[in-house]
């Protein structure tokens, strides 16, 4: 009789909490849906993959499908976002719309952990959004306009390797690794090195401002022009 009874207050319990617990889910998606995100902070939060990529992660949670709907209809490709530092960054590309954080246990099992994510790749931009860049052959002056008129500073030879050589000592006074420099300068004519280095450092190439014919220019649209 006793075993029953406590059979009966556990099924109470259980019954109490599921109430609960419905309560609670039908609240929040009635707050979502009477939200105005447009005047909401979405918490959009930069990360720096391993890989040189950065990813744009607007958080969400499942009871909160009209804040998923704001992110997609609001953040699309080529708008422009800024880090905790002032740089700032275009959309690029949608990654996933359902992102997971996950964790692994001692025996390699991987599972999801907390709530998920809307998840943008973004692009920096360049520190002078108006100047453009033109180099013509390989032994050209490098010319920027602003749309005011247009300055020029000459590069001997105006080549991938040897604009990497010119910075070189800038590059490394950032924390690029100089044997990474080097092995672009000795392997001129090999398109795999000079498109993994970009991979590699184009964050921090963007981040990295000097001084071309009086205009403040990033080495990243240096060494892509």
């Amino acid at each position: 009789m006793e075993l029953l009874k406590t059979f009966w207050w556990l099924l109470l319990i259980l019954f109490v909490l599921t109430l609960l617990y419905f309560k609670k889910i039908k609240e929040e998606k009635t707050i979502d849906s009477n939200t105005d995100y447009s005047q909401e902070n979405l918490d959009g939060k930069f990360h720096e993959l391993e890989n040189g990529d950065t990813w744009l992660a607007f958080p969400y949670q499942l009871t909160q499908q009209n804040k998923k709907k704001f992110i997609l209809a609001n953040v699309q490709q080529n708008k422009e976002f800024k880090d905790e530092y002032g740089y700032t960054f275009i959309v690029s590309k949608l990654i996933n719309v359902e992102y997971y954080n996950t964790v692994s246990n001692y025996q390699g099992v991987v599972r999801k952990t907390g709530n998920p994510y809307v998840v943008f790749k973004v692009i920096p931009k360049t520190e002078s959004p108006d100047a453009s860049i033109n180099v013509t052959g390989n032994n050209a002056p490098i010319n920027i306009s602003n749309g005011e008129g247009t300055a020029t500073q000459t590069i001997v030879n105006s080549s991938f390797s040897n604009k990497i050589e010119e910075y070189k000592d800038v590059m490394i006074n950032h924390g690029i690794l100089e044997e990474d420099i080097n092995v672009v300068i000795n392997n001129p004519n090999n398109e795999h090195i000079k498109e993994s280095f970009l991979s590699k450092y184009g964050l921090e190439l963007a981040k990295i401002s000097v001084n071309v014919a009086g205009f403040v220019v990033n080495l990243l649209k240096i060494f892509q022009s």
